[in-house]
């Protein structure tokens, strides 16, 4: 199976590592095209020409999302795997294109969300759908602080990246609201921003009020300013109260915790308890995602139609007031 790569960075070097891991098979059946991959264990393809892109069962498009609309135009006859890592696009206008070039694909084109993949996620997702239970609020937390040599890299360049905080990493806060609801109409209440020390036009802390068809109370507090890496999770229903933190790394392991209600008056010696715990300390997100659409397992990936859809609520959000 001969699997292309478009770009080698964390994220592209990732992808291959995890290809291995599934296929177990040699190295050279992996190509990468990126015009700054040194020598490697993987085999380089030096130029575009005279490409039949059809006889790679899978391609991946790990580049900076500023520069995929021009790969996405060599591929609009292309008829296998594709998978495009987030965010779709530099905006929603430019996502629009790329869902419009590849529509005709589209039941074999995927948007890269590994964050639905974490176990923990994973498991709150089995919990609402088994429960059926009503959810009071959603609560949502992620923040890095990057590194210093951030503010001179396309990361901070406000024409490159497309945005701030609300942006990348955002949308994946975004993305996790409509994998758990089932993809309802999620929309704006409030937002609140702050920005003052990368100094590059994008917002730098946002708290974001939002609300959906089902569920009154959202919130996601993103942040490019935390000197202490955070990832949880707070959903509140009438019968759980579901607790995950960390996505290993420097996150921290992955705990998930999940508090009956009530349940202190039957075991009052073990109120804080949790009815259910779990650590995971592996990241296996990207190797289940990966898997999961390899073997058209694909009920839990996001589709280019969701990509999209992911777009236009970060699109709304900036531009409301």
């Amino acid at each position: 199976m001969k699997i292309l790569i478009f770009g080698f960075g964390l994220i592209g070097k990732k992808r291959a590592e995890t290809l291995e891991k599934i296929f177990r098979k040699k190295k050279k059946d992996i190509l990468i095209y990126d015009p700054f991959f040194k020598k490697h264990k993987y085999t380089k393809l030096s130029s575009l020409s005279n490409i039949n892109f059809n006889e790679f069962k899978l391609i991946i498009i790990a580049v900076p999302h500023y520069q995929q609309f021009q790969i996405i135009k060599l591929l609009t006859n292309y008829k296998n795997i594709l998978l495009i890592e987030k965010p779709l696009g530099k905006n929603y206008v430019e996502a629009m294109k790329i869902f419009n070039l590849l529509k005709n694909n589209s039941n074999n084109t995927y948007v890269g969300f590994n964050h639905r993949f974490y176990d923990g996620v994973q498991k709150i997702k089995y919990i609402l759908e088994k429960e059926k239970d009503e959810i009071i609020s959603i609560r949502i937390n992620m923040g890095h602080g990057g590194s210093p040599q951030d503010k001179d890299s396309w990361k901070k360049n406000i024409s490159l990246n497309g945005g701030g905080a609300i942006f990348d990493p955002g949308i994946h806060l975004i993305d996790l609201i409509r994998f758990f609801l089932k993809n309802q109409k999620i929309s704006l209440i409030k937002k609140i921003n702050w920005k003052g020390l990368w100094k590059f036009g994008g917002e730098e802390e946002s708290v974001l009020l939002l609300k959906s068809k089902k569920v009154s109370i959202i919130q996601l507090h993103i942040s490019l300013c935390k000197w202490l890496n955070e990832f949880s999770i707070n959903i509140n229903t009438t019968k759980f109260n579901i607790i995950l933190t960390g996505r290993t790394g420097n996150y921290g392991p992955q705990i998930i915790k999940v508090y009956k209600r009530w349940s202190w008056i039957k075991n009052p010696d073990k109120k804080n308890v949790p009815y259910f715990y779990k650590k995971f300390d592996e990241d296996k997100s990207f190797f289940n995602e990966l898997k999961s659409i390899i073997n058209k397992k694909t009920h839990n990936n996001c589709s280019l139609r969701n990509g999209l859809e992911n777009m236009k609520i970060i699109d709304l959000i900036y531009k409301s007031k």
